[in-house]
């Protein structure tokens, strides 16, 4: 062990002090002002496992505001076996179930928090949609936030299509929905390097991001290209010196290029002060392939990294380029 390596993992020792110490300090806050559910639930999680759905839900709020409240990534696929088994057993029953959902998006609703990716594929590939994922549709009917993401297959079960479009009519554009196959194929013809048994994780940061749950570092937002602004100052700096149309198109090509690579030259340079400066040691701790590698998250510690770029205009240029070899070039 080197002595960073050795220093990042008394780091890590730290900050779990950190959280037991506030934990502690929240049950104690908690004692006779709360159900003694939720104070009992906290005294186990999320140092001890679940041992039932409530204690599953509590630690997910518990770590989500703990993150500062951003996305929940695939929670029916991770919080299912909690549910199945106290459905089994008899502790729970849909309504209770229902009910800590609701609190739990309303949560993330009051928060203005993000997304929350349900049904398609579970870990081994195979249809994943649960009765959880029922249950998540229904508890969002009517509901501003999370941004309820649906990922469908065609072997997904009737009653999940039929609880969806019962959703929608709750008049809020949620869920949204996914054609999981296309997904994936897009995400391997992108070329990002997504491992095949990975492939199944995938899930959404902010509203529609791609991300892969639990293993990865994506910039949501980290740039935004001006497509339309490119190709004006182009067409102010090149048009009248080009007397055909694919001398413009050359001409534009080049100006998009230096464009592009100023941006990625600020997206690297906004990365490297990131690793630098604004470390985020909870994400360091919880997301693979962190603590295998003693490498912090914003440092490249994840297993995938890569950055999302919003491209504005696109529509807009494709129509001003056909405008201007129409009426300039061809008539």
């Amino acid at each position: 062990l080197t002595p960073s390596g050795a220093a990042f993992y008394e780091a890590m020792l730290v900050l779990l002090d950190g959280i037991a110490t506030l934990r502690r300090r929240m049950v104690e806050h908690l004692d006779g002002r709360v159900p003694a559910g939720l104070r009992e639930a906290l005294v186990r999680v999320p140092f001890e496992p679940a041992a039932t759905f409530y204690e599953a839900v509590v630690a997910t709020n518990f770590l989500f505001y703990l993150d500062g409240c951003d996305d929940l990534g695939r929670f029916d696929q991770d919080l299912w076996p909690y549910y199945r088994d106290d459905l089994a057993a008899g502790r729970v029953t849909h309504d209770q179930a229902l009910a800590w959902v609701r609190q739990l998006f309303a949560n993330v609703d009051t928060t203005c928090s993000w997304n929350c990716a349900i049904g398609g594929a579970a870990a081994d590939g195979a249809e994943g949609s649960n009765a959880l994922t029922l249950v998540c549709l229904e508890a969002a009917k009517g509901r501003r936030r999370p941004n309820l993401a649906l990922r469908l297959r065609r072997d997904t079960p009737d009653a999940v299509w039929d609880q969806a479009l019962d959703t929608i009519s709750g008049g809020t554009g949620i869920p949204a929905l996914y054609n999981e196959e296309e997904y994936v194929r897009a995400i391997k013809l992108a070329d990002l390097g997504v491992a095949d048994p990975d492939l199944p994780h995938f899930a959404f940061g902010g509203c529609t991001e791609l991300m892969i749950h639990g293993r990865s570092n994506v910039g949501s937002l980290d740039d935004t290209f001006n497509l339309a602004l490119s190709f004006e100052q182009s067409l102010h700096r090149h048009l009248l010196n080009c007397p055909t149309f694919e001398q413009f198109m050359a001409r534009l090509k080049e100006d998009l290029t230096t464009d592009i690579v100023a941006m990625c030259d600020r997206v690297s340079a906004n990365q490297k002060s990131k690793a630098q400066w604004q470390p985020q040691p909870l994400r360091t701790l919880l997301v693979d392939d962190c603590l295998d590698d003693a490498l912090e998250f914003n440092a490249g510690g994840a297993r995938y990294n890569w950055s999302v770029i919003c491209i504005a205009g696109l529509a807009n240029t494709y129509d001003s380029l056909a405008a201007v070899k129409q009426m300039v070039y061809d008539e």
